[in-house]
C-alpha cells in the first residue's frame, strides 16, 4: 500500500513531458559558463535567459554561449533589476507545461533531466512544485556545515536545501520550494497569480510557496541528484545573505498565517527569544551557544570544528535576520495586509 504522505514512482523515462529551464541572471558573466555547459547535454525544450539589467555584458554571453549548443534557447533583456517580474517572464516564455528554475551559480549533474522526466511522467495526481536539493562543491569551505545542517532536524526550519536521496523512489511532502533548483507546474502557477511582484529581490519562491500550500496545492521534495551550489567562499558575504534571507521570513509568515508553515514559525520563535533573552542578560549566550553546538555535533561525523563554525554562524546570522523581521512583519500587520 502507497503511503498516503509520500509519492511513489516507477523508471519510466519516457520523454512526452517537455521541461524548459530558467535561469534568472544579473552581472553573472563570469559564472556562466559552468552553468550552462552543464545544461547543454540534458533533454531540455528549451532553455530562458531572463537578465536582470546586468552591466557587465552577461545576456551578451549567454548568447554567444547557448549559439554553441544544439538547444533552443530564448535571451529576454530587462531594463530593471526585480526577481519576481524575472521569474513571471520565464513562466510566460517557456512554452512547456514544466519549467524548472536553477540558479547561475549553480552546476547541474549529467542525468539532471533524465531523472526529472523520469518524475514528472509518473506523477499521478495534481501537484504545483517539486523542490531539488543543492549542495556546495566538495571542497568548498562550507561543504562540512553545509552536511552538518542538513542531517540535524530540531533546530532546522524545514527547508529544500536538502542533500536528497536518489535511491529512494519518493516524494516527500515539503512546506517550501527554493528556486534554486526545483520544477514548477506553469498552469497551476500562473492561476495562482504567478510569483509575487511586491517581492523586489529576495523570498519571492518562500512567498510563492506558502501562497500555494495556504490555496490547498501540494509541494514536494524530488528524491534527484542534488546541484552543486557554488556559494561565496568568503564567510562574511554569506552571512550576509543569510541576514537578508533571514529578513523575509516573519512578513511573510505574518502574511500567510502562522499555520501555513508551522514548523518554520516555531523554529524562528524559538531564536528570537533567545535573542530576546540575550539582548537583556548577555549571559544567557553561554549555555545557548553550548547547546546549539552539542547538538550540530551529533549531526557532524566526522567531528569538523571549520564546518561547526559556519553551521553555527549561518543559523545566528539568519535568526538575526529574522529577528529584524520580526518587527517589519508587526508593521505588516498593523498596517493591514496587501
Amino acid at each position: 500500500m502507497t503511503n498516503p504522505s509520500t509519492l511513489e514512482y516507477g523508471l519510466n523515462v519516457s520523454h512526452k513531458t517537455a521541461l524548459a529551464v530558467g535561469v534568472i541572471i544579473h552581472n553573472e558573466k563570469h559564472r556562466l559558463g559552468r552553468c550552462l555547459s552543464s545544461l547543454k547535454v540534458q533533454a531540455i525544450n528549451k532553455i530562458i535567459i531572463v537578465d536582470n539589467c546586468s552591466s557587465d555584458g552577461s545576456a551578451d554571453e549567454a548568447e554567444r554561449i547557448l549559439a554553441r549548443f544544439n538547444v533552443r534557447f530564448e535571451v529576454i533583456r530587462r531594463n530593471t533589476n526585480h526577481v519576481a517580474q524575472a521569474r513571471n517572464e520565464a513562466l510566460m516564455s517557456a512554452e512547456t507545461e514544466w519549467l524548472a528554475f536553477i540558479d547561475a551559480d549553480c552546476e547541474v549533474p549529467e542525468n539532471w533531466s533524465r531523472e526529472w522526466l523520469e518524475v514528472l511522467n509518473s506523477l499521478d495526481r495534481p501537484v504545483a512544485a517539486i523542490g531539488g536539493g543543492n549542495q556546495p562543491p566538495e571542497k568548498h569551505p562550507f561543504r562540512r556545515g553545509w552536511e552538518i545542517l542538513n542531517r540535524q532536524k530540531i533546530l532546522h526550519t524545514g527547508s529544500i536545501q536538502v542533500q536528497s536521496d536518489p535511491r529512494s523512489r519518493r516524494l516527500i511532502p515539503v512546506n517550501h520550494v527554493s528556486t534554486t533548483h526545483a520544477v514548477y507546474h506553469i498552469p497551476t502557477i500562473l492561476k495562482a497569480g504567478g510569483f509575487n511582484e511586491h517581492r523586489y529581490r529576495t523570498g519571492e519562491d518562500l512567498e510563492l510557496s506558502l501562497r500555494l500550500r495556504k490555496m490547498g496545492h501540494k509541494l514536494y521534495r524530488a528524491p534527484v541528484t542534488p546541484v552543486c551550489h557554488h556559494l561565496p567562499e568568503s564567510m562574511s558575504e554569506w552571512l550576509r545573505k543569510c541576514f537578508r534571507y533571514g529578513t523575509d521570513q516573519w512578513p511573510l509568515l505574518w502574511k500567510n498565517g502562522l499555520r501555513s508553515d508551522g514548523r518554520r514559525a516555531f523554529t524562528l520563535a524559538l531564536a528570537n527569544v533567545f535573542i530576546i533573552l540575550a539582548l537583556w542578560k548577555p549571559l544567557i549566550l553561554i549555555p545557548a551557544l553550548l547547546a546549539q553546538a552539542a547538538l550540530l555535533m551529533i549531526s557532524a561525523h566526522p567531528r569538523n570544528w571549520s564546518g561547526l563554525t559556519w553551521a553555527m554562524s549561518t543559523q545566528w546570522i539568519y535568526a538575526a535576520g529574522s529577528f529584524f523581521s520580526f518587527f517589519l512583519g508587526l508593521r505588516f500587520l498593523f498596517a493591514g495586509k496587501r
